[in-house]
């Protein structure tokens, strides 16, 4: 976790707040920063994309 923290400029309190549900949004540039850290794009991070087996389409 302190890796990404350190890589995409998210503090890790912010970090547990969104994990816990108490953060709903992240800025565009953090969501990108955080994408690239996992090799994912936005949309998958987003749950707006499926990826993998179980996909329907």
């Amino acid at each position: 976790m302190t890796a990404l923290c350190r890589e995409t400029g998210i503090s890790p309190s912010a970090l547990s707040n969104y994990r816990a549900g108490r953060i709903k949004r992240l800025s565009v540039d953090k969501l990108s920063k955080t994408s690239g850290y996992f090799g994912a794009t936005t949309g998958s991070l987003l749950g707006k994309i499926c990826i993998g087996p179980g996909c329907s389409g």
